[in-house]
């Protein structure tokens, strides 16, 4: 049985998965013998192509169902408010529930808006799911370690958002992407996401001209370049032979 509501774009709810075999970290608090017990539990799927998104609602009581778990893709999340607009990025690993209303609920309208930028496969982690991993309070802790998580995240963008100079801001954004998605690389640490400067305008709070020749200069410098699998940072041209700047001290992470 669905356990959604169609959704534009996105193929109905069907094939399933053993959604701790594409998740096994959210197993990491078990004993080998729960892992055992708990590892083959499948779930449905959804399957979102890439474009703009209207997110299915639950056929059961929206309080009883955990939520979209983003098994692999990129998803674009976009608020837009008086004209302006801003996003988050997220991608395997983060939950969300896209049929909760946008705050703020009663003073200002906050339209809320959804693209898929890499075709996405999501988890449906409906009452059926929940009621099944009851039995480990670990499961349920680290899920909302996720979304936790994305909530630190959304706090870091906010703070380097009012970084002076739109280098610096987009350099701290793509510095958080490489510590979660990043990979070394002779020519320097790989992000292997494609987003376009319309895309990282709206991560870092510009308009895409002044991103362009943001990019640009970045270029020019060697620190940030682009590349057809994504995006080359090279720590060389960030740090030099002098001390990590403190815009990025966190980066060694990656």
């Amino acid at each position: 049985m669905a356990a959604l509501n169609d959704a534009s774009n996105g193929r109905a709810p069907g094939a399933s998965v053993a959604v701790f075999e594409e998740a096994p970290e959210l197993l990491h608090g078990l004993r080998p013998d729960e892992r055992a017990e708990v590892s083959g539990l499948r779930v449905q799927v959804l399957v979102v192509d890439r474009g703009p998104w209207q997110p299915p609602t639950p056929r059961e009581p929206a309080h009883a169902h955990l939520g979209l778990l983003i098994l692999d893709g990129l998803v674009l999340r976009r608020v837009t408010l008086g004209g302006r607009s801003g996003a988050e990025l997220l991608g395997a690993g983060d939950l969300i529930q896209p049929w909760v209303r946008q705050m703020p609920y009663d003073t200002l309208f906050a339209e809320p808006g959804w693209e898929v930028l890499e075709t996405a496969r999501l988890g449906i982690l409906d009452r059926r799911f929940a009621a099944r991993i009851s039995p480990w309070p670990e499961i349920a802790a680290a899920l909302v370690g996720r979304a936790i998580d994305r909530a630190r995240m959304l706090a870091f963008q906010h703070v380097a958002s009012h970084i002076p100079g739109l280098e610096g801001r987009l350099l701290a954004v793509m510095w958080a992407f490489a510590d979660r998605w990043g990979r070394v690389t002779p020519q320097g640490v790989l992000i292997p996401l494609r987003l376009t400067h319309a895309t990282l305008a709206e991560l870092v709070g510009a308009s895409r001209p002044s991103v362009s020749t943001a990019v640009a200069r970045l270029a020019r410098g060697g620190a940030l370049n682009r590349t057809p699998g994504g995006w080359i940072l090279d720590r060389e041209a960030l740090y030099g032979s002098g001390p990590p700047m403190p815009l990025v001290a966190g980066a060694a992470s990656v």
